[in-house]
């Protein structure tokens, strides 16, 4: 009887570190989707200012797709935030030590920031070489003995000194999505190329009229790496998806409220909010916010044209979310 209580109480203890350790590993599980790592792509490197940012596994897939680094993303970016260089005639990835006899720079300076700051410093040079005082290094101000040139019209144009470093800079690592999502016969028209030659260039900067620093820099890191499409990136890559956060993460936050009398459609319509699926024929719409815009500022195509003597005119637009079904314009 006594070793039957004792292997009663062995049993207990060992059932009890068997569940102490279901929850640790359940909260270990829970505490990982809410660390921040960059390799995970929950961290965007980015500037609210100029409009530019990216995330390891964007920039990874673009180092592949442009066949600047052929090692496939999921693997290159373990890579590329921490100490490792690329050795390009070898094709491997190295070790990199701050100091002794390692050469070069780690991937993420190579790659990630390098590029940023020779575009910076470009635009700045050719500020600099028109007149301009810098508005992003102030010892550029005087350089190349412009400082008494006449300024008042001066322009940086796609010829002027230092843009051809700007030029070679957004060849390689840009986050656009006609670099890391190409598809087949231009399907995906990208409205924000990447400029591949010196007119290429001068367009961009005479379509929207850009001549300073500033709005230059802002207009070539705008496609070089686009904040918007980072972020979006980041929310698909880490993010549920809407129908999982529905029924299992946030099954109460996207609940209609309930009508004072039962109601089938009501039913209808919340368990299609639920299911979240774009074929529903059920189409359920939140419309969170109304703005008054510009009507010359938008291009969709099914809207009727504008012509030139009502550019001021303007149009309510709507900004929902659409949680059952599909929306189409006419709807």
């Amino acid at each position: 009887m006594l070793n039957s209580d004792v292997n009663d109480d062995t049993m207990e203890a060992v059932d009890g570190d068997e569940n102490a350790n279901n929850d640790n590993d359940i909260d270990e599980k829970k505490a990982s989707l809410w660390n921040f790592d960059p390799i995970k792509g929950n961290v965007c490197f980015c500037s609210g200012l100029h409009g530019w940012g990216f995330t390891i596994p964007t920039l990874a897939r673009s180092l592949f797709k442009s066949k600047t680094i052929p090692m496939k993303p999921p693997l290159l970016r373990q890579y590329l935030f921490g100490d490792f260089k690329y050795n390009a005639e070898t094709g491997k990835v190295l070790k990199w030590k701050q100091s002794g006899n390692s050469s070069g720079e780690p991937m993420f300076a190579e790659y990630a920031l390098a590029p940023l700051w020779e575009i910076y410093e470009g635009v700045s040079q050719a500020a600099a070489s028109v007149g301009l005082k810098s508005e992003l290094f102030a010892h550029n101000s005087a350089q190349n003995g412009n400082t008494g040139k006449k300024t008042e019209n001066a322009k940086i144009l796609a010829s002027t000194s230092g843009m051809d470093r700007v030029l070679a800079a957004i060849q390689i690592g840009s986050t656009s999505p006609g670099v890391i999502s190409p598809q087949p016969n231009n399907s995906n028209h990208d409205d924000r190329p990447i400029p591949q030659t010196t007119d290429d260039m001068q367009r961009l900067i005479s379509r929207l009229g850009a001549s300073s620093e500033s709005s230059i820099v802002s207009a070539v890191l705008r496609r070089y790496r686009p904040l918007s499409v980072s972020v979006l990136d980041a929310v698909c890559e880490t993010g549920p998806s809407p129908a999982k956060a529905t029924l299992e993460l946030r099954p109460k936050v996207l609940a209609l409220q309930d009508p004072p009398h039962q109601n089938d459609d009501f039913d209808n319509m919340q368990q299609a909010v639920h299911q979240c699926n774009p074929e529903n024929d059920t189409v359920v719409a939140h419309v969170c916010k109304f703005a008054s815009i510009s009507r010359s500022a938008v291009t969709d195509p099914d809207l009727p044209s504008v012509s030139p003597d009502d550019q001021s005119s303007s149009i309510m637009m709507g900004i929902a979310r659409v949680l059952s079904g599909t929306l189409c314009t006419g709807d």
